[in-house]
């Protein structure tokens, strides 16, 4: 990294990179029912590699969150580096596989050839008490799946070990009514800028913006806390692919997990576990079966290391209604 100047280094989300690249040539993603953003994005980047494919723009790229890139994704990234004197670096974990990008637990990273494989286990971001809440909790991850005889690569959880100071415990509650839920969010936002932190130190995040019940009806949660947020006057700012750590917030962030997974934020609030899909593994169960619970389980994973000091958890669910809760408290 001497001598590369600052001033030449850009930060960016891939989604919106990709689409920078091909609107001169009228690609967007559209409004359209029938099809999905990642079918849209695909679509795009396909058309966007034939374009760019001779193109040899960067003298070195740095990946974060490589668990979350296809092979196809990573290849055309490397073919935009000078073809010398250039550095080419990622780093991925492989718990944060929210996409189901990785094929029998190996991610498309892991088919290149690299110089050096490094593993870092210290944590320089987070607290100790937060560390050792994630690490307990994939421990008790780890050991659930084994029990049901469904085996994890070695490398799938890593633990670390902060080396912060030891911080605050870890808050799990459980809340009666979604109406409570949202009391209780707006009581500790109120509470946390009352002793000095920022709005944009604080983040809200749910698995989905919207989720469909077992009676086909649709709870759209992003909208219901929007209207609470309002009506409580904090301000609040909703995460989308332009956002970055250095993005200025002048509200919290809300978000669902997707449009959150390569930020930190001081506080996170944690909340809708319910909206999760598949919360334990029957006795007898498919390979699909727990790689569902396994995305949920990554879900839930991804959240609780957006923080940095303070983990607040809110949900509905206890102990008996659902696994995931009773691995996060255990």
């Amino acid at each position: 990294m001497m001598g590369v100047k600052l001033d030449n280094v850009e930060i960016i989300n891939f989604h919106s990179y990709i689409l920078n690249l091909s609107r001169p040539y009228g690609m967007k993603i559209e409004n359209n029912k029938n099809k999905s953003f990642d079918e849209q994005f695909e679509t795009i980047f396909i058309k966007t590699t034939q374009i760019y494919k001779n193109n040899n723009i960067y003298k070195g790229i740095i990946i974060d969150e490589a668990e979350n890139f296809k092979e196809d994704y990573l290849l055309f990234l490397k073919n935009c580096l000078y073809r010398t004197k250039h550095f080419f670096m990622l780093s991925a974990d492989k718990a944060k596989d929210i996409r189901g990008f990785m094929e029998n637990f190996t991610g498309g990273w892991e088919n290149l050839e690299y110089v050096e494989i490094a593993e870092f286990n210290k944590n320089y971001r987070s607290t100790k008490n937060l560390a050792d809440f994630t690490n307990t909790f994939t421990a008790n991850v780890t050991e659930y799946i084994e029990e049901k005889k469904f085996i994890l690569p070695k490398d799938y959880y890593l633990r670390s070990t902060s080396l912060r100071y030891k911080g605050q415990n870890i808050e799990i509650k459980k809340c009666e009514t979604m109406e409570d839920k949202f009391n209780q969010i707006i009581n500790l936002i109120k509470k946390l800028t009352n002793k000095g932190l920022n709005y944009g130190d604080i983040c809200i995040i749910y698995p989905f913006n919207k989720r469909r019940t077992k009676t086909k009806s649709v709870i759209y949660f992003q909208y219901l806390l929007k209207i609470a947020l309002e009506e409580a006057n904090i301000p609040f700012m909703i995460s989308n692919d332009d956002f970055t750590n250095l993005t200025y917030k002048t509200g919290i962030t809300i978000s669902n997990i997707f449009s959150i997974n390569n930020l930190e934020y001081k506080v996170v609030i944690l909340c809708e576990l319910e909206m999760l899909y598949t919360h334990s593994l029957n006795d007898e169960f498919s390979n699909a079966d727990a790689l569902a619970f396994l995305k949920n389980i990554n879900i839930v994973y991804t959240a609780i290391n957006r923080a940095t000091e303070e983990l607040h958890i809110f949900t509905l669910m206890d102990e008996t209604d659902s696994k995931i809760v009773s691995l996060l408290k255990n």
